[in-house]
This record gives structure tokens, C-alpha cells and sequence, in this order.
């Protein structure tokens, strides 16, 4: 009966040694996880940095092109207010672009997010999971000891 007692005892003492192991390499996942996504939105942040900033350069020279159009309107009225639209028109297509690409990034950053905050709520469910196994565990070792 002892030696049924110490082999019992033995694999409760695996089993907990094992969900120690998954614990840990779970924890381990959450923080690789957690730094990819960081790096993710490190990402983000720069492609919108990019684009504002490209948004901004293209801005300027369309100002200045305009100014200089509306400089030389007396003469040519006619001709340059078709380049001056034409212009403005290529501007705003620009603009539109971007914005849509601005929208499409701030939609991924929004799921990615979203499936971090599910990633989560997942990791604590299984720890939590984990916990109460553990306590099971220890309690029914402790009957049997």
C-alpha cells in the first residue's frame, strides 16, 4: 500500500512539474507575443508618420504651383485655370488615397488590437485554468500523503 501510495505521489509530483513547464512557456509566449505586437504598432506608427509627412510635402509645392498660377491669370485666364484644376484635381485624388490608406491602417491597428485584448483575456482564462488545476492537484496530493 505504501508503494502505491509513493507511486501516486510521484506522478501528482510530474504532473504538477509539467504544469509548472506549460505555465512558464506560457508566460514566455505572452511576452514574445507581446513584443511582436509592440513592434507591430511601432510599425504602424511610422507608416502613419510617413504618410502625414507625405501628405504635408505634397501640400506645399500644390500651394505654391497655385500661387503662381493665379500671379499670371490676368494673361492667361483660360489655360491656366484648367492646369490649376487639373492640378488641384491630382491633389485631391492624392489626398483621398492617402486618407483611405490612413483608414486602412487605423482599421488593422483597431483588429489588431482587438486580437490582442482576445489574446489576453485567452492566456488568462488558461492561466487561471491552470490555478485551479494546480490547486486540485495539491489538494488531492495532499489526501493522498
Amino acid at each position: 500500500m505504501k508503494l502505491m501510495g509513493t507511486q501516486i505521489n510521484q506522478q501528482i509530483q510530474a504532473i504538477t512539474e509539467q504544469q509548472d513547464a506549460v505555465r512558464k512557456q506560457s508566460e514566455e509566449s505572452v511576452g514574445q507575443l507581446a513584443k511582436v505586437f509592440q513592434e507591430g504598432a511601432e510599425g504602424l506608427q511610422q507608416r502613419v508618420a510617413a504618410s502625414v509627412n507625405q501628405i504635408l510635402d505634397g501640400l506645399g509645392p500644390a500651394v505654391r504651383d497655385m500661387s503662381e498660377l493665379l500671379d499670371a491669370a490676368g494673361e492667361r485666364m483660360a489655360g491656366q485655370l484648367d492646369a490649376t484644376a487639373t492640378a488641384f484635381g491630382n491633389t485631391v485624388g492624392t489626398l483621398n488615397s492617402l486618407v483611405d490608406e490612413i483608414r486602412n491602417i487605423l482599421t488593422g491597428a483597431n483588429k489588431l488590437m482587438e486580437y490582442t485584448d482576445q489574446l489576453i483575456t485567452a492566456t488568462r482564462q488558461a492561466l487561471s485554468l491552470a490555478d485551479e488545476v494546480s490547486k486540485s492537484i495539491d489538494t488531492r496530493r495532499k489526501r493522498w500523503i
